[in-house]
C-alpha cells in the first residue's frame, strides 16, 4: 500500500508569511501579508515588521493575527524596525538602543501620530536621567525618519525634557584584588584577557572589538585608533607594557580584526555581553577604573586625556599636545596597588 505524502500546509490569502531576505542584512525575516494583486496576476506585499531571529518574526505574525491594525498606519514599533533596518549604526549602539525601546513596551503598537507628548513625559518619569537621556535618543531617531517618510506631522521629542541629575551615580571601579585575581586567571578562558585589556589601556570596548589588526605597531607597541564614538578618540594609543604579551598573543596577520572569537570573525558585543563579561562590574567602569589610578600615578591632565581620547575643556589644552613618547612613559606609569 502505498504512502501519501502528507502535502505540507500553506497560509492562506490574508494570513501573511515570513520571508527570508537574504544578504548580509542585521534583521533578514520579514513578515509581510498580501494585500492585492497586480493585472498579470502577481502578489502585491505590504510588509509589516523586520526581525534578527525568524523565532521573533513568527511571534510578530501571531501577534498581528490575534490583533491586526490597519495596514496604512505605521506604530511606532514599524517605524522603529524600519529606523534600524535603515540605520548604519555599530553594534553596541543597536544593543543601546534595542535596550531603550523595550523600555516603550506600552507604545509599540500605538500609530505614531497619535503618541503624544505627555505620554512620553509620563514614561521618562519612570526612569533616572541617564536612562530616559537614551530613551530619548531613540525616540527622536524614530520621529525623525517618520516626519521624514510623512508619517507624522511634527517632531514631539523635540520638546521632550529629561530630568537634571540630582546626584552622581557611585561608579564601583575594580579593586587591587580584583584586577590581581584577574591576573591569576589568565589563560582559563578564551575571553579572560578582555577586562585586563581594558584595564591598561582605558580603551572603549567599542574601540577595542573595532580596533583592526593593521592597526596594532607591535614593533612601537602602539595602537593607532582610527574607529572611536568622538574625534578625539582618533589616537595613538601606547600599549602598556604589561599587557604587551596578551596583545601579541592575540594578534594574527591573518585576521582582519584584533580581537575575534573562535572563528576568527569579529566578535559580537551582545553575544559577548551576555555570555562571556564575568567580572563584576560594567565595561565602562574598567575605563573609569583606568582613568583613576592613572590620574594617581600621573600628574598631567593633558597626557591622561590625549590616552583617553577626551574632549579638550580649555584654551591651554587646546594648544597643548604630548609626544607618544611623553604619552607612553605616562601610561607606563600606571600601576594597580
Amino acid at each position: 500500500m502505498a504512502v501519501q505524502k502528507r502535502r505540507k500546509r500553506t497560509r492562506g490569502n490574508g494570513e501573511g508569511s515570513i520571508v527570508s531576505l537574504g544578504g548580509k542584512r542585521k534583521r533578514p525575516y520579514a513578515v509581510r501579508l498580501t494585500v492585492g494583486w497586480t493585472k498579470e496576476g502577481k502578489q502585491k506585499f505590504k510588509y509589516l515588521s523586520y526581525h534578527e531571529k525568524i523565532g521573533e518574526a513568527k511571534n510578530a505574525l501571531r501577534e498581528y493575527l490575534v490583533n491586526p491594525y490597519n495596514l496604512e498606519t505605521q506604530t511606532l514599533k514599524t517605524v522603529f524596525e524600519a529606523w534600524m533596518e535603515k540605520a548604519d549604526l555599530k553594534e553596541g549602539t543597536a544593543y543601546n538602543h534595542n535596550n531603550s525601546f523595550k523600555k516603550l513596551e506600552h507604545l509599540h503598537n500605538k500609530e505614531i501620530n497619535k503618541i503624544t507628548l505627555k505620554e512620553l513625559e509620563q514614561t521618562l518619569e519612570n526612569y533616572k536621567p541617564t536612562v530616559q537621556k537614551t530613551i530619548r535618543k531613540t525616540l527622536r531617531n524614530c520621529f525623525k525618519y517618520a516626519l521624514k517618510h510623512d508619517y507624522v506631522t511634527k517632531d514631539i521629542t523635540q520638546h521632550l525634557e529629561v530630568d537634571k541629575h540630582t546626584n552622581v551615580k557611585d561608579i564601583n571601579i575594580f579593586t587591587v584584588e580584583e584586577i590581581n585575581e584577574l591576573w591569576d586567571n589568565v589563560g582559563s578562558s578564551y575571553y579572560d584577557d578582555i577586562p585586563l585589556i581594558l584595564l591598561y589601556t582605558g580603551l572603549r570596548i567599542s574601540e577595542l572589538f573595532n580596533l583592526k589588526t593593521s592597526e596594532v605597531d607591535l614593533e612601537n607597541e602602539v595602537f593607532n585608533i582610527t574607529d572611536s564614538k568622538t574625534k578625539n578618540g582618533i589616537r595613538v594609543l601606547p600599549i602598556h607594557k604589561k599587557i604587551v604579551p596578551l596583545i601579541k598573543k592575540r594578534h594574527n596577520p591573518d585576521n582582519i580584526y584584533l580581537i575575534v572569537n573562535k572563528n576568527n570573525n569579529q566578535v559580537d558585543y551582545t553575544n559577548f555581553i551576555k555570555y562571556h563579561w564575568k567580572v563584576n562590574h560594567t565595561r565602562h567602569e574598567a575605563r573609569h577604573t583606568f582613568v583613576s589610578y592613572l590620574t594617581k600615578c600621573v600628574d598631567d591632565r593633558v597626557s591622561i586625556k590625549q590616552i583617553v581620547g577626551h574632549s579638550k575643556k580649555d584654551i591651554t589644552d587646546h594648544y597643548t599636545h604630548r609626544s607618544i613618547e611623553e604619552v607612553c612613559e605616562a601610561i607606563n606609569r600606571l600601576e594597580y596597588k
